[in-house]
């Protein structure tokens, strides 16, 4: 199966959220609890908007306080997680067979300590050659720095990034690699064509 979907690249590269995890719905709650104990409910339904498109959901506010939201926000998704747990999207085996045989790396715009929670509490964190997170980089996706770090370090030429956003889609096309849908990936391991 690994050789008809990936059997061209050498290094496969996954987004984090909503990718590899399933975490949206804790992200967007941990969200709402955030602006509901802040009093910013009226933003709401556009923060979520942001969220899901990959860009920071405290837009009506200035910088510094737009960062002590995302810090009650990261604070209020780890305790959530660590409450609920974590369901995979792709199947851990699968990943596991794909990593024998492919570099795999990780391009996310969490911050390092999220993401290695995330893929520890998800069983994937010895999966990855490459982590690379929002702390690792100047700047985020849609910019292609992300994925022109992780590679300068695999050297993994061809490439393909796959993701959830048009943010993902961005990223892959500015660094000149190919772009998947998750979608796509999961119903090819679930049996389907593409």
């Amino acid at each position: 199966m690994l050789d008809r979907l990936f059997k061209k690249y050498r290094n496969v590269m996954f987004d984090l959220d909503g990718t590899l995890v399933d975490t949206m719905c804790i992200w967007e709650r941990a969200l709402e609890n955030v602006l509901a104990e802040q009093g910013y409910t009226e933003y709401l339904l556009q923060a979520k908007e942001h969220l899901r498109m990959g860009v920071s959901p405290f837009f009506f506010t200035d910088r510094n306080e737009a960062r002590r939201l995302f810090i009650l926000m990261r604070t209020e998704f780890l305790s959530i997680m660590k409450e609920e747990g974590i369901r995979t999207i792709i199947d851990v085996k699968y990943l596991e067979t794909l990593s024998k045989e492919k570099h795999l790396s990780l391009v996310t715009s969490a911050k390092r300590d999220v993401a290695l929670k995330v893929l520890d509490m998800s069983g994937l964190k010895e999966l990855f050659d490459v982590v690379i997170t929002s702390s690792d980089t100047v700047r985020l996706k849609p910019h292609p720095e992300p994925i022109w770090k992780v590679l300068e370090v695999v050297e993994g030429w061809p490439a393909i990034f796959i993701g959830d956003t048009y943010v993902d889609m961005l990223a892959a096309r500015r660094a000149t690699v190919e772009f998947m849908h998750i979608k796509g990936v999961v119903k090819y391991v679930k049996g389907g064509s593409i």
